[in-house]
C-alpha cells in the first residue's frame, strides 16, 4: 500500500535527521543573527560554532553566493510573522569546497511562555548523498524528495490546514495541471477532482488523526492516498522544542551562576578576546562596564589593570596550560589570587579560556597588620615583665645618687648631674615600655578634650619658645565630652609635640587644634618639619622604628597604644620639605 511506504519513507527520513553526519541545526534570532550552530553546521561550512555567534548569513566570512541563504532567510520571516513552523523538501547551497548540496529542513518558532516567538530553530538536513538502502527502489534514488517525484504512483502532501505543500510529475499528470496551480491549494481541490465530499475524504480523517485509505476512480481512473506526515512531523518538532527549552534553562542557569558568583570571571574566546566579564569583576576587580571590553582582546583589560598579558596565567590557560592559586600583583599596589583553566569542547579542543579572580588586598594589609600587632604583643609582654624589675634598683640608685651629690666637691657636683639625667632618660624609656604592655588598665571619664589641651598648653609653649617656635592653638568651641584618660592624653600631646619640634629644629611654626565633625571629635598636631618620607609613614607606630640618632623608636609607638585604648584612629599625612599632621579621632558616642 502506497500509504505504508510514505509512512517508512517519512521515518527513514526522521531517522536521517537524527544522524549528526547528515544534519545541523541553528538558532536564529529576529535580526537573522546566529544565537546557536551546531558543530557539524558550522564544519559544513568551513567555520566554527564560535565564528559564526552574532553573524547573519552575509556576515560569514565565506565565498557563498548571497542568493544561497534568500530563500532560507524568507521562510525564516515567514515563521517570525505567522508563528507556524515552515518545512521545505528543498534547498540549494553550496559548501566550502563549492559543491552543491540538497537540503530539507524544518523552521519551528521558540515561544516564551508569554506567547512571543523568541527566536527560530532551524533543523537542516543534508539529503544529497542520504541511503535509503533498506528501501530497493529503480536507480537508487537517495533523497524522500527523488524518492516521491520518480514514485509510479501520484502522490501529494498537505499540511494540517489542508494546504497542498507538494506533489509528484505522476500526480500532475493525472490532474492535467501544473506544479504551480497546485501548491498551497486546498485539499477540497483534490475532493472535488474526486467527486467525495469533504467530511468524507480520507484526508479530513489523516488531519485530525484517524489512518485510512481510499479509492475512488478519476476522468483517469488513477487510485489516490493520502499519508499522515504532518501529524508524524508535529510530534517531532514537540520533543524538538522540549529538547530546546531545556538547554536554553539550563544555559540561562549557568549564565547566571556566572553573573551572581561573588568572584570576578571573565571567559575568552579561542582567540583571547573577551565573551563575558561578570558583575564581580566589573564592580570589584576593574570598575569597567561591559562595553568596554566585550568583543575586545583580553590583552586590554589586562593592561588595565596593572598585568601583563603574555606571561598571564589567561594567555597560558588558551595553550591549554591550567594555573590555580596564582599570586600577583599589579603596579598600582593591588593584590590578586588567579586561577586560569582551559575551556575544552566535546572533541577535547580548546574552544576558549576562564579565569576566576579574587581581590586579596585587605587580606594581604591584614597578614601584615597581625604581624605588627604580634610583634607589638610581644614587646608589650617583654614591658610587663621587665619594666618593674629594672625600675626597683634603678630607684635605690637614684637615691643614693642624690643623697651623695650633697656631699661631693663642686668639680664632682656637674658629673654627678649628668649620671641623673641619664637615669631619668632611662627611667623615660621604661615608663614607655610601661605603655606598650597591652594588659595595661587605664581609668577613663568623661572629660573635655579642650581642657586637658589648656592644661598642658604653658608647657609646650616654653619648650616652643626655646627654639624660636611659633605655637598656634585652634580649639572648636561647645566639643562634648569624651572618655579620656587625662594622663595618657596628655603624654600623646607632649610626645607628637616633641616629635613636631625636634623635626622643625629652630624656627618654624607648631599648630595644635581640636575639630568637631558630627560624632566625631579630632586632635591635631601639624608642623612645618622635614617631613616623613611614604615609605617610612607606615613603618612609625612599630616598636623601636625610628630615623634619629638618639632615638628609641618607641614614642609613637606610645602613642598608637594611647589611642587605641582610648578606641580611636590615628592616621599621619606627611610630605617631604613640607611638613607632618597627626590627627586623632575620638568617637563621641561612646561617651554617652
Amino acid at each position: 500500500m502506497l500509504l505504508q511506504l510514505i509512512k517508512k519513507l517519512t521515518m527513514t527520513d526522521e531517522q536521517f535527521k537524527l544522524q549528526p553526519q547528515l544534519k545541523f541545526i541553528t538558532i536564529i534570532s529576529k535580526d537573522l543573527k546566529f544565537l546557536y550552530v551546531s558543530e557539524m553546521g558550522a564544519k559544513y561550512l568551513g567555520l566554527k560554532p564560535i565564528d559564526m555567534i552574532g553573524k547573519s548569513w552575509r556576515d560569514l566570512n565565506t565565498n557563498l553566493p548571497p542568493e544561497d541563504f534568500e530563500r532560507l532567510d524568507e521562510k525564516i520571516i515567514e515563521v517570525f510573522d505567522t508563528g507556524a513552523a515552515v518545512y521545505d523538501n528543498y534547498i540549494g547551497v553550496s559548501n566550502a569546497e563549492g559543491q552543491h548540496h540538497s537540503f530539507e529542513y524544518l523552521i519551528n518558532p521558540i515561544i516564551t511562555p508569554s506567547g512571543d516567538i523568541e527566536a527560530v530553530m532551524c533543523n537542516v538536513t543534508d539529503t544529497t548523498e542520504s541511503n535509503l538502502s533498506e528501501i530497493s527502489l529503480p536507480n537508487q534514488v537517495t533523497t524522500i524528495s527523488e524518492l516521491i517525484e520518480s514514485c509510479p504512483m501520484a502522490i501529494f502532501i498537505v499540511d494540517k490546514q489542508g494546504r497542498i505543500l507538494t506533489v509528484n510529475k505522476e500526480f500532475i499528470k493525472d490532474i492535467s495541471s501544473n506544479q504551480s496551480d497546485l501548491i498551497d491549494k486546498q485539499d477540497r481541490f483534490i475532493n472535488e477532482y474526486s467527486g467525495i465530499e469533504h467530511a468524507e475524504s480520507a484526508i479530513a480523517k489523516a488531519l485530525i488523526g484517524v489512518e485510512t485509505s481510499q479509492e475512488f476512480l478519476s476522468t483517469l481512473e488513477r487510485k489516490y492516498q493520502i499519508s499522515e506526515q504532518e501529524d508524524f512531523r508535529e510530534k517531532i518538532q514537540e520533543k524538538q522544542q522540549q529538547l530546546l527549552n531545556q538547554y536554553l534553562t539550563e544555559n540561562k542557569k549557568l549564565n547566571q551562576l556566572i553573573e551572581l558568583c561573588p568572584l570576578g570571571i571573565v571567559l575568552y574566546d579561542n582567540k583571547g578576546n573577551v565573551i563575558a566579564l561578570n558583575k564581580a569583576h566589573r564592580e570589584r576587580i576593574s570598575n569597567f562596564k561591559k562595553e568596554e571590553f566585550l568583543g575586545k582582546s583580553g590583552r586590554y583589560l589586562l593592561e588595565a589593570l596593572g598585568l601583563d598579558w603574555e606571561h598571564s596565567p589567561c594567555n597560558q590557560a588558551l595553550k591549554g596550560i591550567e594555573t590555580l592559586d596564582y599570586y600577583l600583583k599589579n603596579t598600582y599596589g593591588t593584590c590578586y589570587l588567579l586561577n586560569a583553566i582551559p575551556l575544552r569542547n566535546y572533541e577535547n579542543t580548546i574552544i576558549g579560556a576562564m579565569t576566576i579572580i579574587h581581590d586579596i588586598t585587605e587580606y594581604e594589609k591584614l597578614k601584615e597588620d597581625m604581624t605588627k600587632l604580634d610583634r607589638l604583643n610581644l614587646v608589650g609582654e617583654m614591658a610587663a615583665g621587665v619594666a618593674h624589675e629594672i625600675r626597683n634598683p634603678m630607684t635605690v640608685i637614684k637615691g643614693y645618687l642624690q643623697f651623695l651629690s650633697k656631699n661631693v666637691s663642686d668639680s664632682m657636683v656637674e658629673q654627678f648631674c649628668l649620671v641623673l639625667c641619664e637615669l631619668e632618660r632611662i627611667e623615660q624609656i621604661i615608663t614607655d615600655f610601661l605603655s606598650l604592655a597591652k594588659n595595661k588598665l587605664v581609668e577613663n571619664k568623661k572629660q573635655d578634650l579642650n581642657a586637658i589641651i589648656k592644661g598642658i598648653i604653658p608647657l609646650i609653649a616654653t619648650n616652643a619658645t626655646e627654639r624660636d617656635i611659633e605655637l598656634k592653638v585652634n580649639l572648636a568651641e561647645g566639643l562634648p565630652h569624651l572618655l579620656l584618660n587625662e594622663k595618657e592624653i596628655k603624654q600623646l600631646l607632649l610626645n607628637l609635640v616633641r616629635n613636631g619640634i625636634e623635626a622643625m629644629g629652630q624656627q618654624g611654626t607648631l599648630i595644635i587644634e581640636s575639630i568637631l565633625e558630627g560624632d566625631t571629635v579630632s586632635l591635631c598636631v601639624a608642623d612645618c618639619g622635614c617631613g616623613i618620607c611614604k615609605e617610612n609613614q607606615e613603618k612609625i607606630f612599630d616598636p623601636f622604628f625610628t630615623t634619629k640618632e638618639s632615638g628609641t623608636g618607641l614614642g609613637l609607638s606610645v602613642c598608637a597604644g594611647i589611642v587605641r585604648r582610648h578606641s580611636g584612629i590615628i592616621e599621619v599625612q606627611s610630605e617631604e620639605g613640607k611638613g607632618t599632621r597627626f590627627i586623632i579621632t575620638f568617637n563621641a558616642l561612646d561617651a554617652r
